[in-house]
């Protein structure tokens, strides 16, 4: 009798235990900012002491959760950064990485090839495959990153880490930063914008010839970019164009960049030939002293049913964006350190056969069947020691490029990798060169005229 006893005793205390946890689990309710974290134990952890762990075991902390996939480049390309931070600032803050959408094991083999690819050990702690997170901070983006203070109060709700925010959360400090938005509306870029608390995107539809709308930062649309031609038929046959949640500067990058497909995706102008003259470059960037602003974040808008193409909607994008804000913006010829392609006296190889690949990481970089402009631009964008410096081609080759596979070069040293590719007919020294650089300027005389 005893045992029976015992034995139901046990039963019972197991069903009381999970309907509690089933009790915990549908009252979860999401957390906005200024809202503190409830009694919840962050699950299924690796890399951490141990598999579990209470927000409130942290709160001497700034805790900074990372919500991140497999599918997010820009979530992976960051972690190199997030390990460094975390080094930094010791035991002052843990920043967690979250995945909910996969299992401890798969985590851990993905995290595994990044370690590889890259050549650095991931030592930050992985939630993995805790669904309830995503109720307590539901997002439909990556990255998605949520800021929690010493108190446990939720501060920020942003895409990126910096140390500059992180610094703020210590020193209790409050900005006014871009917030991602838990729930976007959905917007039909074709139409005319128009959004205010008391209507949706879709009820201001007037049939214009043309429209131009430029407005600030608003958290519930998601920062991007689309360009669409009237002749793909695509969304009532208009053209249009949009860049969403952008500051100035990146927005004039984009629309002076170069397009690379027919559907009109753009690579930017990289930064390295960018200059600015006679103008407050606080109010033109993203962030200033590691902190995002919003106030620096705008959408512009240009929708039209003539037969304007993608090029005329960015040149009318860009006046408007320069009659606004009292800008001008041009190229000029300047001498610039540069990082010279130059061919060598063996043969560059010419593409033969297979399908254009390119693929950039770490100590990996190989393509095929892709041009000469397309390795720079994606060699630019990918690598950090070439943004650094205007990039010039003078190999004098032209057609696609064939198989080049390099897996054991530094390819973010750019002196590594030109030792790499003077085996392949290439060379990459630095040197200096005369280069069309694109300035963006303030405009006095619209100043004075607006006055």
């Amino acid at each position: 009798m005893k045992l029976k006893a015992a034995i139901l005793s046990i039963h019972f205390v197991l069903l009381a235990t999970n309907a509690f946890s089933q009790k915990n689990e549908q009252t979860l309710k999401k957390i906005n900012i200024g809202d503190r974290t409830p009694e919840y134990t962050l699950k299924n952890l690796i890399n951490f002491d141990k598999p579990s762990v209470k927000f409130s075991t942290l709160r001497d902390k700034v805790v900074i959760l990372d919500f991140w996939n497999f599918y997010c480049t820009a979530c992976i390309k960051s972690w190199p950064k997030l390990i460094a931070l975390q080094e930094q600032f010791k035991d002052k803050i843990q920043i967690i990485l979250v995945n909910t959408e996969s299992n401890a094991d798969q985590v851990k083999s993905f995290i595994t090839k990044q370690q590889k690819i890259h050549g650095y050990k991931m030592s930050l702690p992985v939630a993995c495959g805790d669904t309830s997170l995503k109720r307590l901070f539901p997002h439909d983006s990556y990255p998605h990153v949520v800021y929690i203070d010493t108190s446990g109060i939720v501060r920020y709700k942003t895409t990126n880490v910096t140390a500059g925010l992180i610094q703020a959360v210590l020193d209790n400090k409050k900005f006014n930063i871009p917030s991602v938005s838990d729930d976007y509306v959905s917007v039909n870029w074709s139409l005319p914008f128009c959004f205010d608390a008391e209507s949706s995107p879709d009820t201001f539809k007037v049939n214009s010839i043309l429209t131009s709308i430029i407005f600030p930062y608003s958290p519930k649309i998601r920062p991007g970019a689309e360009f669409v031609d009237s002749t793909l038929n695509i969304l009532n046959g208009r053209t249009y164009g949009v860049m969403s949640n952008w500051p100035l500067e990146s927005m004039f990058r984009y629309l002076y960049g170069r397009e690379y497909n027919f559907v009109h995706h753009i690579f930017s102008i990289p930064k390295s030939k960018l200059v600015f003259k006679n103008v407050d470059t606080s109010r033109l960037v993203r962030m200033v002293e590691g902190i995002p602003r919003s106030e620096n974040l705008y959408t512009i808008q240009l929708t039209a049913r003539n037969n304007i193409t993608i090029d005329g909607v960015r040149r009318k994008m860009i006046m408007d964006l320069e009659q606004n804000f009292s800008l001008k913006t041009y190229w000029e010829k300047q001498k610039k350190l540069c990082l010279v392609i130059a061919a060598t006296n063996l043969p560059i190889p010419k593409y033969e056969k297979g399908l254009d690949s390119l693929n950039i990481g770490g100590k990996i970089l190989d393509f095929n069947n892709i041009t000469m402009l397309d390795l720079i631009d994606r060699l630019t964008y990918f690598t950090p020691s070439l943004k650094s410096y205007p990039v010039v081609d003078e190999t004098k080759f032209y057609g696609k490029l064939g198989r080049i596979r390099l897996t054991k070069t530094d390819v973010i040293n750019h002196t590594k990798l030109g030792e790499a590719l003077s085996k392949h007919g290439m060379t990459i020294t630095l040197q200096e060169r005369e280069v069309d650089m694109l300035v963006i300027e303030r405009d006095d005389a619209a100043d004075q005229k607006k006055q």
